[in-house]
């Protein structure tokens, strides 16, 4: 169904260490610079000429769903367009007394092209939030393979391109006369084109799951492949199929940007290179950081007091468990999937599991004015995996085997929640008196705690185990896992063999 997007394709150049790569045969070149300088890479764009055309690095008319962008020129002038205006809304210029510098905020349509007929435009350009590795992977892949179609005469695979697109979260701007209409467009475009193919699954990479999302309220989406053929999905919809699905939230202490929705590949590719296995789907859900200004290589807000706070990384709760509701709900209500699903959740992830199945009146009060509580159909089996499950207990009464990290508790849950100890204890699922009457839909609870864990003591998940016991009628059921905090979904295997046993014991028992 897609055959038309594909054409033949070309030999391929290795660039992978080339810096700078060189195109359009010694005419066009990207330079990459280093992490977190001011700008991240350097393009040289030739005139257009009627014996060479347009350049390949000359981008066309896109936009970043997540990214703002900053450009510089070095030398030469350029024309910078935004939106759908026919005129450049910026002419940057090296020389003396002209506007050198220009900026696109996320989500706004823009191209830029060299307006001089004799000399070469060098515009500096960086994108932030950045991601340089994505970026490195995205430029050399893009043009590296543009040029090879050039080089070979061939035309480029549509497909291909909207793959290397959707890697990047930049969809192109579909031509039509009113910028929101066509980001729509051009989003759902982008998204329909580029399953990616992962052995045994689908799957789909960030998927935005809130209107104006930005880039961590997405979620990562696998399927299985149907038996029918290996072609992907042809359609901007989530194939269907009996059984439950998995949706994992991940931890990090609400802020850790390092730690995303991909942490749970390894355990997806391995739950579904079982060839019996029953799984429908598996969501991995992003949400949005609290602060974290002690970061060692990504700290937010930066340091740099003239770089741009990234909004994404500025939540207070209510903030994290809504959007996860939101991600949930968009599942449910818009892709028509997870309605049967497990909800497991890892660290900070567990409480935002548990939080799920609370009650959601109870963070209305702290929501901002205007803001709707995502309602969403509940699981009957959670799984709570190396689990924070009362914050208040840790930091007043710490064990003396984790009493080090008592200032780093503080620290953190500080910066998710604010200072007032009572909402420190009344967002954690021990401080709910009647589980039975809070999550009528509750069957099983599944409790998993390496004793190895250094940045969790088992103490935590004692004390969930002991008063699910007291305050519900849910089976509680708790696993061994090995390694430290992180080792469970790092490795994978482990994690994926206790899923696969959750979903196949005890998925099947109906929610009321």
């Amino acid at each position: 169904m897609l055959s038309f997007m594909r054409s033949a394709q070309p030999p391929r150049t290795e660039n992978s260490s080339n810096n700078p790569i060189i195109y359009d045969s010694g005419r066009s070149s990207v330079t990459f610079r280093n992490p977190e300088s001011d700008y991240i890479m350097t393009h040289r764009i030739p005139p257009t000429t009627t014996e060479y055309g347009v350049s390949i690095v000359t981008p066309p008319f896109h936009y970043h769903i997540y990214q703002d962008e900053f450009f510089y020129v070095q030398s030469g002038k350029g024309r910078f367009y935004r939106g759908v205006e026919k005129e450049p809304f910026a002419i940057l210029s090296s020389e003396p007394g002209l506007q050198r510098t220009a900026s696109v905020k996320a989500g706004r349509y823009h191209r830029f092209e060299n307006s001089s007929e004799t000399e070469d435009l060098v515009v500096d350009i960086h994108l932030t939030p950045e991601s340089y590795e994505d970026e490195q992977r995205f430029f050399r892949n893009f043009f590296g393979y543009l040029d090879d179609c050039r080089e070979a005469g061939k035309p480029p695979s549509f497909f291909q391109l909207m793959v290397f697109l959707h890697s990047a979260d930049t969809p192109l701007a579909l031509p039509l006369p009113w910028e929101w209409l066509g980001k729509v467009a051009s989003r759902l475009l982008l998204w329909a084109a580029a399953f990616w193919d992962s052995g045994a699954t689908w799957h789909k990479r960030y998927v935005p799951y809130s209107a104006d999302a930005h880039y961590l309220q997405t979620v990562d989406i696998w399927v299985p492949k149907d038996a029918r053929g290996p072609r992907p999905p042809a359609s901007d919809h989530v194939p269907h199929r009996d059984g439950p699905w998995i949706i994992y939230i991940h931890g990090g202490a609400w802020r850790d940007p390092l730690v995303d929705s991909s942490s749970f590949e390894a355990t997806a590719l391995k739950l579904f290179s079982a060839q019996d296995s029953p799984i429908a789907g598996i969501a991995s859900l992003n949400y949005p950081l609290s602060s974290h200004p002690k970061h060692p290589t990504h700290p937010s807000p930066p340091q740099d007091p003239s770089k741009p706070v990234d909004v994404a990384r500025t939540a207070k709760h209510p903030d994290h468990i809504i959007s996860v509701l939101s991600a949930i709900s968009f599942l449910q209500n818009e892709l028509g999937v997870a309605h049967n699903y497990v909800l497991s959740g890892h660290s900070c992830g567990a409480t935002l599991t548990f939080q799920v199945v609370m009650n959601e009146e109870r963070w209305i009060k702290a929501a901002a004015s205007g803001v709707t509580i995502p309602r969403v159909k509940k699981p009957g089996v959670i799984v709570g995996l190396n689990g924070l499950y009362d914050l208040a207990s840790f930091i007043n009464n710490p064990p003396g085997s984790h009493k080090e990290l008592q200032p780093l508790y503080i620290d953190f849950t500080k910066g998710a929640f604010g200072n007032n100890q009572h909402v420190w204890k009344a967002i954690c699922p021990t401080s709910i008196h009647d589980w039975t009457a809070e999550w009528p839909e509750g069957r099983v609870v599944v409790v998993v705690q390496s004793k190895e864990d250094g940045l969790v003591p088992y103490s935590q998940t004692n004390l969930m185990k002991e008063h699910l016991k007291r305050t519900s009628k849910v089976d509680v059921i708790e696993m061994e896992a090995g390694g430290d905090h992180n080792d469970l979904w790092k490795r994978g295997g482990e994690l994926a063999g206790i899923m696969d046993r959750v979903v196949r014991d005890y998925a099947g028992i109906p929610s009321s």
